[in-house]
């Protein structure tokens, strides 16, 4: 059985790879470290709210997608080796935005307490929270596919959950990295999502 790595370790691993990044940034215009965003899903939505809101690496992220993000559990227990991500988005000067998806059908895999509202709450005015009520936790990913039965079952497919958590993430990366507007088709086709019952959709006020 495989080793989990501690949270408080896990966070280092980032700066070797940014570092790795500069380096050949140096040969390459297509690699511009000096905008760095974070992503991830489960504990990686942990992991990249922790980046988001602490000082790990340099340079600092300037933007971050959380996929279901899930904070202490009894697996992980809130301690110096496994800090609380969103007690450390609270307590961020100034407050942290990010974009949230977030699956409506909690279970074992993300416990109620410790799923993506106690995130979304921690976070600044205009982050985003999209919510997919019929959505499981490892329903955005095919490679989880056999975790199904322990996380629950959902009536929005694999296959449209990860085409709709992608559509939100890449326009909130536009948005917050690039610093340009949602494009039309995105908009377009989330809007139509809303329109279905498929997501909720929210900007924090």
């Amino acid at each position: 059985m495989g080793t989990i790595i501690v949270d408080i370790v896990e966070l280092n691993f980032l700066q070797q790879v940014l570092n790795g990044l500069a380096s050949q940034a140096a040969t390459s215009s297509r690699i511009d470290t000096a905008k760095l965003a974070v992503a991830g899903h489960s504990r990686g939505g942990k992991l990249a709210a922790l980046q988001l809101a602490g000082s790990y690496v340099s340079p600092h992220p300037m933007a971050a997608y959380l996929v279901d993000p899930i904070d202490n559990t009894m697996f992980s227990p809130e301690g110096p080796t496994y800090p609380s991500a969103a007690k450390a988005l609270a307590a961020a000067v100034p407050l942290r935005k990010a974009g949230i998806s977030g699956a409506g059908i909690s279970s074992s895999c993300n416990p109620a307490g410790t799923n993506y509202p106690r995130f979304y709450d921690a976070l600044a005015t205009g982050s985003w929270l999209t919510v997919l009520p019929q959505w499981t936790h490892v329903a955005c990913t095919s490679s989880l596919a056999g975790l199904l039965g322990f996380c629950g079952f959902g009536r929005t497919s694999s296959s449209e959950t990860i085409a709709i958590t992608a559509a939100a993430m890449t326009g909130w990366m536009q948005s917050n990295v690039r610093g340009t507007a949602v494009p039309a088709q995105l908009t377009s086709y989330l809007n139509s999502k809303v329109q279905a019952g498929t997501i909720t959709f929210a900007v924090r006020p």
